[in-house]
């Protein structure tokens, strides 16, 4: 019975230890999310982002316990910039034309779409908490001249 009693008495720090190593560990990891462009048109080339079901339903909630919408949550968490720093409009989407589903890794709530000029530099920022909008992630990248195929993007922790 001591010895059941010992191996649990293991097993719980070694699990606490885990938990406290985790919660203390690295938190400038890089946050991946899957991006894709589409062919150029008339009007520029679509970004395609996809956010996954977990990333989502994080941090829906405001400080006085109202739940966003959808374009509210967007709006709250991701800011696409030009290089004059100018805002870019990004619209929620259910399906992309530009990721097809058997190549997103998990399971997508939905895509972000933004038309960008080709060739030019953007800074797409994602904030993971509304109640801390200092702590970001950021990925800089060039509009594409042609379509690009889904690729995981490294958002690096912006310091």
């Amino acid at each position: 019975m001591k010895a059941i009693g010992g191996i649990g008495l293991l097993i719980f720090v070694g699990l606490s230890l885990y938990w406290f190593s985790l919660a203390a560990g690295d938190r400038d990891d890089p946050i991946q999310m899957q991006i894709a462009f589409g062919n150029p048109g008339p009007g520029g080339v679509e970004m395609h982002l996809v956010v996954g079901v977990v990333m989502a339903n994080l941090d829906r909630t405001t400080q006085d316990g109202r739940v966003l919408n959808w374009n509210e949550w967007v709006a709250a968490h991701f800011e696409l910039k030009d290089a004059g720093n100018n805002p870019v409009r990004i619209e929620r989407r259910n399906n992309s034309s530009a990721i097809q589903q058997l190549e997103v890794i998990g399971t997508q709530e939905f895509f972000l779409v933004a038309t960008l000029a080709e060739g030019a530099t953007y800074t797409l920022d994602y904030i993971p908490a509304m109640a801390n909008p200092s702590v970001r992630y950021r990925d800089t990248f060039a509009a594409p001249a042609k379509a690009r195929k889904v690729k995981m993007a490294d958002f690096q922790r912006v310091k």
